[in-house]
């Protein structure tokens, strides 16, 4: 009998393909009042109908109001772009990530921390970049482009110190 967890023992020990009290899952807040949008993005395109790129160059499509909308423009959709491609870093040095570290170790829950508006997971941004059925033939057939895309994304979830 496993003790009931936190969130962060539950995320943790599901990662290390440990045993659990329960299947963990995601819960975002999805509320956007009080974000910082960043210079690529103002709260008026987010959730919005109409088009947008974002940051990634990603061109999302949004039919109505409210609803975030769906990428129809995949800038790795042909892996001939994959060697000139390069994650937004610039972004990523105009952002003061201080506070991150010191407020994740005050809580006991699983946090992911989140500096682009509706930042998606791994898999999520991987569907953005080359498309849905692109991304499950790159997997299916293990090609080794998907592997230094994934490495290219790590570089800019994970950031270095």
């Amino acid at each position: 009998m496993v003790n009931i967890m936190t969130s962060r023992e539950r995320i943790t020990a599901a990662l290390r393909f440990e045993e659990c009290d329960t299947v963990p899952i995601e819960v975002r807040d999805c509320t956007l009042g009080g974000v910082n949008f960043p210079p690529w993005c103002s709260e008026g395109e987010i959730n919005r109908k109409g088009s947008y790129t974002d940051l990634w160059g990603c061109k999302w499509f949004a039919l109505e109001d409210g609803v975030c909308g769906e990428v129809k423009y995949h800038p790795l959709e042909d892996w001939s772009k994959l060697d000139s491609f390069k994650p937004p870093m610039e972004y990523l040095k105009k952002l003061d990530l201080s506070g991150v570290n010191r407020f994740c170790e005050s809580t006991d829950k699983f946090v992911c921390p989140m500096w682009e508006p509706a930042m998606p997971n791994l898999f999520e941004r991987l569907q953005h970049l080359r498309g849905t059925e692109n991304l499950f033939m790159d997997l299916a057939y293990g090609d080794s482009r998907i592997f230094k895309l994934i490495d290219m994304l790590n570089e800019y979830y994970f950031p270095s110190p």
